[in-house]
């Protein structure tokens, strides 16, 4: 598990306050995904809290809403794709207390959204259709602890670690290597 401090080979991790800390990238296109593009976030987390919505990591516009979220809803693993007008989504199930690996993919052409948690595929469903392409402009910023827009919200309440986005549905055996 992940540890503050400690030798260069330890796990590092950044303790989030709920309230207004989060990193951000600079601005660029590298994780800016299309409607018909897959791909795979995953991190370790561990939740101080457990209440509201609080994101790991996030590429997404406020208004319209457009863009991609990875999150922890009411305690449950929720994953949001949104283009023009649709948003597939899926809620996981709950973390268990103490560090937890969380695991999003989703696959393309249908939009087939997978939850792991601790390298366990614990939800899926499939065959949405993300209808137009999100639009990403200057106000979202792929984030580390909140949304990923200009008017930051949904504030990580604990530790992250180990955050990795990968342009490509990894596959379960990939998964279960990566955790």
């Amino acid at each position: 598990t992940p540890e503050s401090g400690g030798s260069l080979t330890a796990f590092k991790y950044v303790d989030f306050d709920g309230s207004a800390d989060y990193y951000q990238r600079t601005a660029g296109t590298n994780f800016d995904f299309s409607g018909t593009q897959s791909f795979t976030i995953s991190a370790w987390v561990y939740q101080d809290s457990g209440t509201g919505t609080q994101c790991i990591f996030g590429n997404r516009e406020s208004s319209p809403s457009h863009g991609y979220a990875f999150m922890i809803e009411s305690g449950r693993l929720y994953m949001e794709m949104k283009g023009a007008t649709a948003a597939p989504y899926v809620y996981g199930n709950y973390l268990k207390p103490g560090w937890t690996h969380v695991t999003a993919t989703i696959a393309q052409p249908t939009t087939k959204i997978i939850v792991y948690k601790d390298g366990v595929n614990v939800v899926s469903a499939g065959s949405f259709t993300v209808t137009g392409n999100p639009t990403y402009d200057g106000d979202m910023t792929p984030s580390i602890g909140q949304n990923g827009n200009s008017s930051a919200g949904m504030f990580w309440n604990g530790k992250i670690s180990q955050v990795c986005v990968w342009n490509k549905a990894l596959t379960p055996s990939e998964v279960k290597a990566v955790y």
